[in-house]
């Protein structure tokens, strides 16, 4: 959305300038030189249009992008050069070989430039500590709904995600898969992880809202959250932030 771009880059985009971005297919990098106020373009095509970037890294030099058909392509030297890494992902289905990854969403760590953990489909997450040159697949197997790093602890994370109930109800003609949080009622539950998603705990069922303390009222190792008091029977779903 056009809020989304001004937010990132400080640009207030108008319907044409985000039409025309959305059509686009590649993607163009410019490097100023100070001295000689010159500049250059470079451009990069990709599969499709680009729907998030991040930059990683002190130097910022490392950089993850995501385009809208889920693939993602990685650069070590500002977006010179680019290596689509999604073959790496795989999703593995019971009974089947393995399934092509589709990147859904990534989400970078304020306490760890080098930290992303990236969301995908079949409820299948990766995380890397060390700017996407290797991935962890998370051990928390669920289809992620929201992700929220310790803004200064670089291995705290909040996850959360509606329980898989709520995905059959969503799309009763998909193929049958064993819930992995043994079914029960649907309801958007609450974790926290302390060892950048090697495990997990369960800090609260029926939650709407969540959020981490403010640091600056030395607060930051505080979760802050709404829930629903009743806890029987599928959750009701406010749909301005869910």
């Amino acid at each position: 959305t056009p809020s989304c771009w001004r937010r990132r880059w400080g640009v207030v985009w108008t319907a044409p300038m985000c039409r025309t971005w959305r059509a686009a297919v590649f993607l163009s990098f410019l490097t100023l030189s100070l001295a000689g106020k010159k500049v250059s373009v470079k451009e990069v095509v990709f599969d499709s249009a680009v729907s998030d970037i991040q930059w990683l890294g002190e130097d910022r030099k490392t950089v993850i992008t995501q385009t809208a058909k889920g693939r993602l392509y990685r650069s070590t030297n500002g977006g010179e050069t680019w290596n689509d890494i999604t073959d790496f992902f795989k999703v593995d289905v019971p009974g089947s070989s393995p399934q092509p990854f589709v990147a859904e969403s990534m989400t970078k760590s304020p306490a760890d430039p080098n930290t992303i953990l990236v969301s995908g489909n079949r409820k299948t997450n990766f995380i890397s500590s060390s700017r996407g040159s290797s991935w962890k697949k998370l051990r928390q197997k669920s289809q992620i709904h929201t992700v929220i790093f310790h803004k200064t602890r670089p291995t705290w994370l909040l996850l959360s995600t509606w329980t898989s109930t709520c995905n059959k109800k969503k799309d009763s003609n998909s193929a049958p898969e064993p819930p992995e949080d043994g079914g029960g009622p649907c309801n958007h539950q609450l974790f926290l992880s302390k060892d950048l998603g090697k495990t997990f705990s369960l800090v609260q069922n029926y939650v709407v809202q969540f959020s981490w303390g403010d640091p600056t009222m030395n607060q930051q190792d505080r979760i802050y959250f709404t829930h629903f008091r009743k806890k029987t029977g599928d959750q009701p779903k406010l749909y301005i932030w869910s």
